[in-house]
Parts: C-alpha cells; structure tokens; sequence
C-alpha cells in the first residue's frame, strides 16, 4: 500500500493523518466461499453481571433458530 498523508484542520490547528492506498492482492486467490447458516448479526462487549470483566454477547442466526450467546474470560472449554 501506498501512503498518502492528509492534512485536515480540527480546532483551527492542521495536523495530518496518515491514509493508506491498499494494493490488488497478489498471492491470495479465493477458492471456495460459504455463507454462515448462523450470521452474527450484532454484537455489544458488557459487563452485565457486574463481575468487573466485560463479556462478549452476540446475537446469531435468524428467525426461530437465533441465538444469544456469550463469551467469558477464563472458563473452562469442554466438548
């Protein structure tokens, strides 16, 4: 990619921000492409348990077979 910086003035003073030009990929080729039967759909980061330790909350799927899930730091992962 290519920088191109872009001056824009806040408050009466200018300063720049850096913009970036991305490039064509070069070394990716798109084999194969699957839509989501389960979509996230919306997605907040809370902390509705009041635990101190914000979790993920994510609105998937639709109709009759949607679902509220949630992610939590440091609980355990069993199958």
């Amino acid at each position: 990619s290519d920088m191109m910086p872009v001056e824009v003035e806040i408050e009466g003073e200018t300063i720049e921000i850096p913009h970036f030009a991305p490039r064509a990929l070069k070394n990716l080729l798109l084999v194969d492409e699957m839509e989501s039967l389960s979509p996230i759909l919306d997605m907040k980061v809370l902390d509705l348990a009041g635990e101190e330790t914000p979790q993920i909350y994510a609105l998937c799927g639709k109709g009759p077979r949607s679902t509220l899930r949630t992610l939590r730091h440091g609980l355990a992962v069993a199958e």
